[in-house]
């Protein structure tokens, strides 16, 4: 008799354990689904124009969710490159960088990139352009030291200027107000897809 009142008070001291975790477990998930179901979100677009073009996709931490080859020579470059998708924007673009010196894509006579940076908000889009222009160039010299290469932000002023006419064409368009350069320029690249 002893021993069977050990064991049931064991037992039931195991179903409240029991219980007590699967409590806790529905509580936490109930608290946190973010961290249980997190899914990156798309805030900021880069283009890298040398002669390839090549578009990355960033998520809300600058980390490369996708990346595209416009062009044919963009997809050579780009063939079997593991370093890109998953790595921080920094990383990825010392990775193009260094691959377009490799594969002559740079090289004194073709000295000048296109970046093209389009984000979330003008503060971080500012702070993304010089760390992928500093990367790029960081990436340039670690594989040839004598060349310089030089970096055009790629949202020209004639877009500007286009923009404007087009914002005052149509001033009660709420979307048409709220458009940036950046992303008129990604508009037009759309419309002439």
């Amino acid at each position: 008799m002893r021993n069977y009142k050990k064991t049931s008070i064991l037992l039931a001291l195991c179903l409240a354990f029991t219980v007590l975790c699967a409590v806790c477990l529905i509580a936490c998930n109930s608290l946190a689904p973010d961290i249980i179901s997190f899914t990156p979100k798309a805030t900021s677009y880069v283009s890298v124009d040398i002669n390839p073009s090549i578009e990355l996709v960033l998520d809300q931490h600058d980390e490369v969710m996708s990346v595209t080859g416009a062009n044919e020579d963009a997809r050579v470059l780009l063939f079997r490159e593991d370093g890109i998708v998953g790595a921080k924007v920094s990383v990825a673009i010392e990775n193009i960088a260094s691959l377009a010196v490799d594969y002559g894509y740079l090289k004194e006579e073709n000295s000048t990139i296109d970046l093209c940076v389009v984000s979330s908000s003008d503060d971080k889009q500012n702070k993304l352009f010089k760390s992928i222009s500093d990367s790029f160039a960081k990436g340039v010299q670690e594989q040839n030291k004598s060349l310089s290469v030089s970096i055009a932000n790629g949202i020209s002023l004639s877009l500007g200027t286009e923009l404007a006419k087009l914002k005052s064409q149509y001033s009660t368009d709420k979307n048409i107000q709220s458009l940036s350069v950046g992303n008129f320029k990604l508009v037009k690249r759309a419309m002439e897809s």
